[in-house]
C-alpha cells in the first residue's frame, strides 16, 4: 500500500468530508507497517534511505542520517507550537500501532 499525501487546502468541503469518511483499513496498514520494520531491522541504513527516497521525497546518504544530540534539541527547540504539538501527536499514535504490532 501507497500512502499519498494529500493537500486539505486544495480540497473542497466535499472532498474533505469524502476523505474523512472513507476509513481505514487497519489490517493492511498494519501489514506495510509490519514489512517495512523487517525489512529495515534485514537490510539497515539501506533499506532506511530507499524508504526516505520514497516516502519523504528526499535524497540521502548514510553520513546523513545521525545527527548530534544538540541538532536535535535545536531543531526541536525552533518549532513553533502548532508543529511540536502535530509531532507530539504522530508520536503517540505510531508507539500505539507499533504496539499492536
Amino acid at each position: 500500500m501507497v500512502v499519498s499525501p494529500v493537500r486539505i487546502s486544495g480540497l473542497t468541503d466535499a472532498d474533505v468530508r469524502r476523505l474523512i469518511a472513507r476509513g481505514l483499513d487497519l489490517e493492511e496498514i498494519r501489514g506495510s507497517v509490519a514489512r517495512i520494520i523487517a525489512d529495515v531491522r534485514s537490510r539497515g541504513d539501506e533499506a532506511l534511505l530507499e524508504y526516505t527516497r520514497l516516502y519523504d521525497k528526499v535524497e540521502l546518504d548514510r553520513s546523513r542520517l545521525k545527527i548530534t544530540r544538540e541538532e536535535m534539541d535545536d531543531a526541536y527547540d525552533s518549532l513553533d507550537r502548532k508543529t511540536r504539538e502535530a509531532l507530539e501527536t504522530v508520536h503517540e499514535n505510531v508507539k500505539t500501532v507499533c504496539a499492536k504490532l
